[in-house]
């Protein structure tokens, strides 16, 4: 009697699910880590706004001094403006350079993000 095989052995089939099962596990990987990395990158973005902000916000009240503010934004962004006066001396008389620092920061101690903004500014001395 002659046997004639129609179809798939029981282990081609288990061999055909395995592999189909590992790619799709891979491609969810990949899928999770896009997301991951689009998520980081908006938190970057929106961080790199605030700083810009606070930036804008210095120089446009620049008449009032302040060395250090600090602040939190959106309970997620927590923010710290740092005012130095670089030359005491005046470039033209009755003006001064000063740097202004932003620092944005989010997330827990271990990792922790952060962006950095440094503007140097001419202004008036105040006497």
């Amino acid at each position: 009697m002659a046997f004639k095989s129609a179809g798939f052995s029981m282990i081609e089939v288990l061999v055909a699910f395995s592999m189909m099962a590992i790619t799709t596990m891979v491609v969810m990987k990949i899928f999770a880590t896009g997301l991951r990395s689009a998520g980081v990158s908006e938190d970057y973005l929106l961080a790199a706004q605030l700083a810009n902000g606070l930036l804008e916000k210095v120089k446009i009240s620049e008449t009032q001094a302040r060395p250090v503010v600090s602040g939190i934004s959106a309970e997620k962004y927590r923010w710290h403006i740092l005012e130095n006066v670089l030359d005491q001396g005046s470039v033209k008389d009755g003006v001064h350079l000063k740097e202004v620092t932003v620092r944005v920061a989010w997330g827990r101690t271990p990792s922790e993000r952060q962006i950095e903004l440094v503007r140097l500014m001419l202004t008036e001395a105040n006497e």
